[in-house]
C-alpha cells in the first residue's frame, strides 16, 4: 500500500508540474502538492459524466488528478475545454494500452471536463483532489492545462 501512495504522490507532483509547465521552477513548486483520495468511479455500459467543472472542496484544493486503473471498455472518451478550446483523450480499447497501463489527466478546478459514454466494458478511475501546500498563493485561472498519458504500472 506504501508503494501505491508513494506512486500516487510522485504522479501528483509530476502532472502539477506539467501543468505549471515544465522545468525546474515548476517541478519545485509541485514538491509541496498532495493528493488526498476523493472518490473512486466505475461506468458501466452507459455510463458518463456531463460538462462541469470541480468545485473546491478543501482548503488550497486548486485541481484534480485522475488515475484510470488498467481497464477494458470503449467510449469513455474523456474531454476538456477553456474558453475557446477544447481537447479529448482516449485511453480505451482505442488506445492499444488500456489493459497494461494506468492513464492519468489532472487539470484546474476552472476547466470544464466530460466523460462520453462507455459502450462496453467498464472504465475504472480513482479521483484525487491536489492540494497546494507551498507558501505561495494558490494558482488560479491558468486557462486549458490539462496533462494525460499513460503510465507503465510499477
Amino acid at each position: 500500500a506504501a508503494d501505491v501512495l508513494q506512486g500516487v504522490q510522485s504522479l501528483a507532483r509530476e502532472a502539477t508540474a506539467r501543468l505549471l509547465g515544465g522545468g525546474g521552477r515548476a517541478e519545485s513548486a509541485a514538491s509541496g502538492v498532495t493528493p488526498v483520495l476523493y472518490k473512486l468511479l466505475i461506468y458501466a455500459p452507459g455510463g458518463k459524466f456531463q460538462w462541469h467543472r470541480d468545485t473546491e472542496k478543501l482548503k488550497h484544493h486548486f485541481g484534480s488528478l485522475v488515475v484510470q486503473l488498467p481497464s477494458e471498455y470503449t467510449g469513455g472518451r474523456l474531454r476538456a475545454r477553456f474558453r475557446e478550446k477544447e481537447i479529448s483523450y482516449e485511453s480505451g480499447a482505442g488506445s492499444d494500452s488500456s489493459l497494461t497501463r494506468t492513464h492519468y489527466a489532472a487539470w484546474w478546478n476552472d476547466v470544464e471536463h466530460a466523460v462520453d459514454a462507455v459502450v462496453t466494458g467498464h472504465r475504472t478511475v480513482l479521483v484525487f483532489n491536489l492540494l497546494w501546500k507551498g507558501d505561495s498563493s494558490v494558482p488560479r485561472d491558468l486557462g486549458l492545462d490539462v496533462t494525460a498519458g499513460p503510465k507503465n504500472p510499477s
